[in-house]
């Protein structure tokens, strides 16, 4: 290829996909091999025609030891002849990746994105140029397809993300269109040297065997492997388009947040829909529920659908970064796994008037007398955390506890005595819950399940005097 033809190319490829406008303020990431060289050597091509502003960074990830020195020498003299400002700065990778408990490989790329993110602040970049290629490419979508990989992940690297959540900065990739030989070649043909990171010779990490050896013998069958890879991916990319529309007003009627903040998903609604498209809302609601991107896969996906589909009303499933997706009968609850704490051994008096701090930071039990009050104006606005009961109904002093094996109370309306735990099954209190919810009693025992339901024997009639107001003030509740 003639180096006007890749620079024509790259500069279509560049239009085409919006990447880089007049004016903007590029900040190329360059490490020093053919890939980054090139694409410095083109962003120097076209801020002579004064069109851009540029800058270059460069990180140590300190973990060749001389070798990355060297590279960062290379890098800062290359930069120094092309009259390119240059960021650079060093990041013992190795011990990060130790402190943190993350692979290498996690850990660099999470280090260096963060870097980028320094680097275009001060630089008052827009634009965050790598030198990613075409058969970077294929080799990322031969990965997640032997790692299965959905259709997100097959869609392939995109030309151009936000550099952050919500950043206005973007990531572009303007070599996206060529092979690494093509790159090669052109960085011959100009007469540039690189530099070469002999990490990426050795058969360690299975991205390295899928260049050197996966895709060698795949050009076997297809000399242009890379490109019909890209196609494939491309296809891929627009028939999840679709999918998305469809997905995206599927959440508005399937997804809402718990009063924790956790990602909640009716299971009706979610198995009614194509599983293209109810896949996607879950894949939606991981990302929501801040699933490591990284540490996501299709099977996380499909783990959750089945826990949907499934006949068992309840049920968990572990994921990444200390998340849980759990069945709560109708819904699924995706988010962190703690919950309000309650304590087997826990027992508190609780006076009247007076108010029982509980365990865990898990909130409060109040109760008061109320005079002149109405119980028809108290139904009309009461919620699940209050309640009216017969004052002279009650048996001794009040206390405080958790549920406890062998509890048995009348729930209000109840033919008769039943077991706790069955109470809480027909009621579709989740698993989760049933251990940290409040219980207020007597001397003859339950007489309120905190949310939930008043003992039978408690309640108001039209013979009652003396009313006693019980109220839960969960953690966060404001208090009134």
């Amino acid at each position: 290829m003639s180096r006007s033809a890749l620079y024509e190319e790259f500069l279509n490829y560049t239009r085409r996909h919006h990447l880089i406008a007049p004016g903007d303020a590029v900040l190329v990431a360059v490490s020093g091999g053919a890939d980054s060289v090139v694409l410095l050597e083109l962003l120097c091509r076209l801020r002579h025609g004064g069109s851009i502003t540029l800058a270059a960074c460069h990180l140590d990830h300190c973990l060749r030891g001389a070798e990355s020195t060297e590279d960062a020498r290379f890098v800062e003299q290359l930069c120094g002849r092309l009259n390119v400002p240059l960021e650079s700065a060093r990041r013992d990778v190795a011990a990060l990746a130790r402190d943190s408990g993350l692979g290498i490989e996690e850990t660099a790329r999470k280090v260096r994105y963060e870097f980028f993110a320094e680097a275009a602040r001060r630089r008052g970049s827009a634009r965050v140029a790598t030198g990613h290629t075409l058969s970077d490419n294929a080799e990322t979508i031969l990965q997640r397809l032997i790692e299965g990989a959905g259709a997100a992940g097959l869609s392939g690297i995109p030309p151009a993300r936000p550099l952050e959540d919500g950043s206005a900065v973007m990531v572009v990739r303007p070599l996206l269109f060529a092979t690494r030989q093509k790159i090669e070649q052109y960085r011959d043909e100009r007469g540039l040297s690189s530099r070469l990171d002999r990490t990426n010779l050795q058969p360690l990490y299975l991205r390295n065997r899928i260049r050197h050896e996966l895709l060698a013998l795949l050009r076997e069958y297809n000399p242009s492997i890379e490109e019909a890879l890209s196609r494939t991916a491309t296809c891929i990319d627009a028939l999840r388009d679709l999918v998305k529309g469809d997905a995206s007003s599927l959440i508005d009627t399937v997804a809402s947040r718990d009063e924790s903040g956790r990602i909640v998903l009716d299971v009706e609604g979610l198995t009614s829909a194509h599983p293209a498209v109810s896949g996607e809302v879950v894949l939606w609601a991981l990302r929501e529920a801040d699933v490591d991107g990284r540490r996501l896969a299709w099977a996380h996906v499909e783990a959750i659908l089945d826990l949907a589909a499934g006949p068992n009303p309840s049920g968990e499933l572990d994921l990444p970064g200390a998340l849980i997706a759990r069945r709560e009968y109708g819904r699924i609850v995706i988010g962190a796994a703690g919950v309000l704490g309650g304590c087997a051994d826990f027992q508190a008096g609780l006076g009247v008037p007076g108010e029982v701090v509980l365990p865990g930071g898990a909130g409060r039990i109040q109760a008061r007398p109320v005079e002149g009050l109405k119980l028809s104006d108290f139904v009309c606005g009461k919620t699940p955390e209050e309640e009216l009961i017969d004052a002279s109904a009650l048996y001794g002093d009040l206390y405080v506890r958790f549920a406890q094996t062998g509890d048995r109370f009348r729930p209000l309306g109840a033919p008769g005595a039943r077991k706790l735990q069955d109470f809480f099954v027909d009621e579709k209190v989740p698993r989760r819950l049933r251990a940290s919810t409040p219980l207020v009693l007597d001397n003859e025992g339950i007489i309120w399940v905190a949310s939930r339901r008043i003992a039978e024997r408690v309640k108001v009639t039209g013979q009652t005097r003396h009313l006693l107001q019980l109220r839960f003030e969960p953690s966060g509740t404001p208090a009134q």
